[in-house]
């Protein structure tokens, strides 16, 4: 062997190793599936085989060198076509993306929108009140209140016959010590407790897990050729945490148009995985189809159904950018409206999916949209002071009717709206029951048959009536009369229970009474700057005030 090819098999087994050694940390630290229908493959395995392949060529101008290099072209033009391939088709009309989801149609509001009958029925608890709601759980445990800046990800599921946002609290690397707890809110009550499991057991498997406990690394450890779907974490009927994972299949030649496949369920305390068929998918499991992944299934129909060329107006449709899910007879379902393809302010109907499932069905449904609604709701209110929820549609006594709450600047929620959306009725309220009562009054009176009424309810004043009349005094909680004026300084401590502010003389000044007690008290900034930040709904606070010209007139504040 000559001194040259001693040099290049040096050069040869260098290479080698360095790229046995890149591959190994690509794989263990990005976890691709070995699968060459998954765009992550090609990046993760065929780059950097491409990049060995090159340094093995000692002259380019050899016949070798120029059959590899030729090779190579052909490779990455054969990776860039179906790239661009897929991104083309996937905005563009497609039959085969069209029937992956096949929607249905069904004209009975009542047979699929939740019932709204009593307050007790309307979910109180949205995505982002379920973060603000877990954040506070987290720093009020000292075990976990280091996790206090991670923003836990919620799913809505049903458990045991009622329905909850459920998250992990995020993984953070102890030994061999893991999550020993989750989340779980009920979006009826907003009742938030932190579940820790049973002793000695601990959620060892999740996607922010180290090393081997990475849920994407466990799986692909077990079936390397699976391209998976988003995660949902969900509890199967004896209350055990489990994630389930859906597996992803190409229909569309090589990159394109992915459907579910099969369904993985992992332990996330044993590791332990299972693979199901859509058909025989446990009952106990509420997510299979993400979101993101309906909303595209449903573009794709659309796409396909009122093609370029064919569009009019009125039948050129196009999904509102809003939606929410939401919860009936132990399914999840995600809701979002459907507008004409110019995106105007009007609905002409909606689509509710299956998250278990994926069945679409199509109800025509004439009226406004879901973003105008909110802006009518906010509109009611003073500019800039509050926020509001995402916009769920509900039926009462068949009347398809929009439904949000309205947070102030702290995240709090101080008032309820419903919009009928086929006549614009609004009515915004600070608590459910006048909302629902004084809403019922409106449609009766302004759209006669529209609902069913009690004429017991006529004198029910509304909300600005309400704003703009003095309370009256009463005896505050625990302290004797104070219908005349004293001099004489009393303390109360108690649970704020509604909150007003407004400006007197240029001054910012809260009105306020106490959970079980109507009498109002008045407080200026200047007693405590912490009330801007701190005074809301549920604050325990200890007052002192005084009794002037038949107004409580605090003089100093503190928060418990």
């Amino acid at each position: 062997m000559t001194s040259y090819q001693k040099e290049y098999l040096r050069r040869l087994l260098i290479c080698f190793g360095i790229y046995l050694c890149v591959q190994f940390a690509i794989w263990y630290i990005f976890s691709p599936p070995i699968n060459v229908k998954s765009i992550e493959f090609w990046l993760c395995f065929i780059l950097p085989l491409s990049g060995f392949i090159i340094c093995t060529i000692s002259d380019i101008n050899s016949n070798y060198g120029q059959a590899v290099l030729i090779i190579l072209f052909a490779l990455l033009c054969f990776f860039a076509f179906h790239v661009v391939r897929s991104w083309v088709r996937n905005s563009s009309p497609n039959e085969t993306r069209a029937q992956i989801v096949k929607i249905q149609e069904d004209g009975s509001i009542s047979d699929v929108v939740p019932m709204i009958s009593s307050t007790s029925e309307f979910p109180i608890v949205d995505g982002e009140k379920a973060v603000s709601l877990g954040n506070q759980l987290i720093r009020s445990n000292p075990k976990y209140s280091h996790l206090q800046d991670k923003n836990p990800e919620f799913d809505l599921i049903s458990y045991k016959g009622n329905y909850y946002q459920i998250a992990p609290l995020e993984c953070t690397y102890k030994m061999s010590e893991g999550l020993t707890a989750y989340i779980l809110i009920n979006i009826y009550t907003g009742e938030s407790v932190l579940v820790e499991l049973k002793e000695n057991e601990y959620i060892r498997y999740s996607p922010q897990g180290y090393l081997e406990d990475d849920l994407i690394r466990h799986i692909h450890s077990k079936k390397p050729n699976r391209i998976l779907g988003k995660e949902h974490f969900e509890l199967d009927e004896n209350g055990n945490p489990f994630y389930i994972v859906p597996t992803l299949k190409v229909n569309d030649f090589l990159f394109g148009a992915e459907s579910i496949e099969t369904v993985l369920t992992v332990d996330a305390v044993t590791g332990k995985i299972k693979e199901y068929s859509l058909s025989d998918i446990p009952s106990w499991i509420d997510n299979v189809y993400d979101v993101k992944q309906i909303i595209t299934e449903i573009e794709w129909n659309f796409d396909y159904k009122y093609p370029y060329g064919r569009e009019t107006p009125i039948t050129k449709y196009a999904h509102s950018n809003q939606y929410f899910k939401f919860a009936k007879d132990g399914h999840i379902y995600v809701y979002t409206g459907v507008t004409t393809w110019n995106a105007d302010e009007k609905n002409i109907a909606f689509i509710i999916s299956d998250l278990r499932t994926g069945e679409s069905t199509y109800h025509s449904d004439y009226g406004i949209g879901e973003q105008w609604a909110k802006e009518l709701a906010l509109s009611s209110l003073p500019e800039n002071q509050y926020e509001a929820s995402q916009v769920m549609l509900v039926n009462i006594e068949g009347n398809s009717t929009y439904y949000l709450t309205l947070k102030n600047l702290m995240g709090q929620v101080e008032y309820y709206a419903l919009i009928n959306k086929a006549n614009d009725v609004l009515v915004v309220e600070d608590s459910l029951e006048d909302m629902l009562r004084i809403y019922y009054h409106k449609i009766s009176t302004q759209y006669p048959g529209a609902m069913e009424y009690d004429e017991s309810l006529e004198d029910i004043p509304t909300r600005d009536e309400v704003n703009n009349e003095i309370p009256e005094s009463t005896e505050p909680t625990s302290t004797e009369d104070v219908n005349e004026d004293s001099s004489e300084e009393k303390t109360i401590t108690s649970t704020v229970s509604k909150i007003y502010t407004g400006t007197l003389d240029g001054n910012t000044v809260f009105l306020f009474n106490f959970v079980g007690n109507d009498e109002f008290f008045s407080s200026s900034l200047g007693n405590n700057v912490e009330q801007l930040a701190r005074l809301v709904i549920g604050a325990k606070v200890t007052i002192t005030y005084k009794v002037i010209e038949g107004s409580n007139v605090v003089t100093s504040i503190k928060f418990e």
